[in-house]
């Protein structure tokens, strides 16, 4: 218990193991192994503990939660929605699961039933936060930038500095063509080393380049570079911008550095 409370993962994890190989029937244990592999990022052996977990008490819907999750983490898509439709089939008003079977299925391209399980979680939670991003994006993606518009600004109420819903609320104002508000909702950001970070940057780069605020672009883009230097579009939009303002040094070095990904 101690090892797991401050967050020990790895002697947490063997202490666990140790117990199960004593008591393997104790389904909590395996439970608390699936929470401490999750947490190592070990999402293959978090969804095998959790399986044994629910083999031992297959009504625990905090395990089937978990389960499907370890399983989406792990790239296993077709099975944690099959584990999310199982748990809601019993238990439908868990909204987080809801929402996290919509984000699921929006990436296998099923977008209205994506939406229809974001309302399901609003409907259980109005304040939800995850919810209210993922219904927002979900609505961007089948073109009803109204109701997506709706639902961002209300998460960006409840959690102005959340760097999704930044990037979600901005790409929906750019495509209204509201390009001042969406430079601004992408600089917004109040939470530090996001990996988003070089998405907002870069976005907010070439929404300033389009509103022909060249050194404001740069900078920002710049910002983008730095966060991830793999992002080659951003990349590319600061060469084009250093062109424009005949940096020629700076040019040829973000050339070779391209030319170098």
């Amino acid at each position: 218990g101690a090892h797991y409370g401050r967050g020990e993962w790895d002697a947490a994890a063997a202490l666990l193991r140790q117990l199960l190989e004593e008591a393997p029937e104790v389904a909590r244990a395996w439970f608390l192994l699936g929470v401490v592999e999750g947490a190592r990022g070990r999402f293959s052996a978090a969804s095998d503990a959790l399986r044994r977990a629910l083999a031992l008490a297959p009504d625990d819907s905090e395990s089937r939660h978990l389960f499907a999750k370890a399983l989406a983490r792990d790239g296993r898509a077709t099975e944690a929605i099959a584990e999310y439709e199982r748990l809601l089939s019993r238990a439908p008003g868990i909204a987080v699961a809801q929402t996290e079977l919509g984000a699921l299925l929006q990436g296998q391209g099923d977008i209205d039933t994506a939406i229809e399980c974001h309302r399901a979680a609003l409907a259980a939670d109005p304040q939800l936060v995850a919810a209210l991003n993922n219904f927002g994006a979900a609505c961007r993606a089948a073109h009803r930038p109204g109701e997506a518009l709706a639902a961002l600004e209300r998460a960006s109420a409840l959690d102005p500095g959340r760097p999704e819903i930044l990037l979600n609320l901005g790409n929906v104002l750019k495509d209204l063509g509201r390009l001042e508000e969406a430079a601004l909702v992408y600089g917004r950001q109040t939470r530090t080393s996001s990996p988003l970070d070089a998405e907002l940057a870069a976005a907010r780069g070439g929404v300033l380049a389009r509103l022909a605020r060249q050194s404001e672009a740069i900078s920002a883009l710049e910002r983008a570079v730095r966060a991830d230097p793999n992002n080659v579009g951003a990349l590319g939009r600061l060469i084009r911008e250093r062109e424009q303002g005949c940096d020629w040094s700076t040019v040829d070095l973000l050339a070779r550095q391209a030319r170098d990904l």
